[in-house]
C-alpha cells in the first residue's frame, strides 16, 4: 500500500509523521517474511485497549494510544521509516510518534473521517523490521461500535408542516433532527450546508448556528436566493455525503405553504 507522507514537528521527545491510508484501501495482508514469526502484541503494552467508534469517525486528537515496549526496541527513531512499517484496516488518517529512546510509540487519529465504515477491531500490523527481535506485530484494539443503528435514517425538521414562501425568501430557522445516524459537524457544519446546496433544486444559502451543531441536531438559517417559483410545490434538498455518517442519502421534503 503506497503512502503519502507528510512530516509533523517534533513534539517533546516525539517526533510524528503522518501516512494518510487512500479511500477503500484493500485490506489488511499478513506480510511474509523468511524465518520471521508474527509473536501478537508480544512485548507491546497500550494505555488503552479500546476506543469508540465515534472518536474513530471524528478524529480531531480523540483517539491518541501511547504504546510501551517491554524486551524489544524499535531500531529505528525515523517516524517515516516506522511509518511504512505499519498497516490496519481501517480508513482513517494516521500519525505516528517515536520516542528517541526507542522504547515507545504512539499512534494518533488526527483529522476527521466522515463516512468510515465500521470494520469491528482495530487491526494494527507492524513489519518486524522495526523491532529489533525480527518479529513481526499484531496489535488489537477494541473498538465500540456506539454509533450503531436499527432501522432506515431519517430527519425531521421544526417546519414539517410546511413553510411559506415569505419564510423562504426573506430567511428562516431550520432546525434538522436526525434519527439512526448522526450529523458530521466538523468545519462549522459546513459539509451539511454544502450538501443542501448541492442537492437543493433551488438556489438556497444555509448558514449553521455554531452553537447549536451536535451529533443529531443541527440548526441552520436558509434563505431562498432568488426567490421561489409559482410551481414550486416542495422544499427538497438531501443530506448525503460527508454530511453524515450514513450509507445513503438522506431526503428532506418540506411542503411549500401558499
Amino acid at each position: 500500500m503506497k503512502k503519502m507522507m507528510k512530516k509533523l514537528a517534533a513534539v517533546g521527545l516525539i517526533v510524528m509523521s503522518v501516512g494518510v491510508t487512500p479511500v477503500m484501501a484493500a485490506p489488511v495482508q499478513a506480510t511474509s517474511v523468511t524465518n520471521q514469526q508474527n509473536v501478537g502484541m508480544q512485548g507491546i503494552t497500550p494505555n488503552i485497549t479500546t476506543v469508540r467508534y465515534s472518536d474513530m469517525v471524528k478524529g480531531d486528537g480523540a483517539v491518541h494510544i501511547e504504546f510501551k515496549l517491554n524486551g524489544v526496541k524499535l531500531t529505528t527513531t525515523d517516524p517515516y521509516k516506522f511509518s511504512d512499517a505499519v498497516t490496519h484496516n481501517y480508513d482513517v488518517s494516521v500519525s505516528e510518534g517515536v520516542h528517541y529512546n526507542k522504547e515507545l510509540f504512539s499512534m494518533n487519529v488526527n483529522w476527521s473521517n466522515p463516512g468510515i465504515a465500521y470494520s469491528g477491531d482495530w487491526v494494527i500490523n507492524i513489519d518486524g523490521s522495526v523491532f529489533s527481535d525480527g518479529a513481526d506485530r499484531t496489535i488489537t484494539i477494541k473498538v465500540i461500535n456506539d454509533l450503531a443503528h436499527v432501522g432506515t435514517p431519517s430527519i425531521t425538521t421544526n417546519v414539517d408542516k410546511g413553510v411559506t414562501v415569505q419564510q423562504l425568501t426573506q430567511g428562516f430557522d431550520l432546525v434538522m433532527n436526525i434519527n439512526n445516524a448522526r450529523f458530521n459537524t466538523t468545519c462549522f457544519g459546513n459539509y451539511i450546508r454544502v450538501s443542501m446546496m448541492n442537492s437543493c433544486g433551488m438556489y438556497i444559502y444555509p448558514v449553521a448556528y455554531c452553537d447549536s451543531l451536535k451529533p443529531n441536531q443541527v440548526k441552520m438559517r436558509v434563505q431562498a436566493m432568488n426567490g421561489v417559483e409559482s410551481w414550486r410545490t416542495h422544499f427538497e434538498f438531501k443530506i448525503e455525503g460527508n454530511a453524515t455518517n450514513s450509507s445513503v442519502p438522506i431526503n428532506v421534503r418540506i411542503p411549500i405553504i401558499r
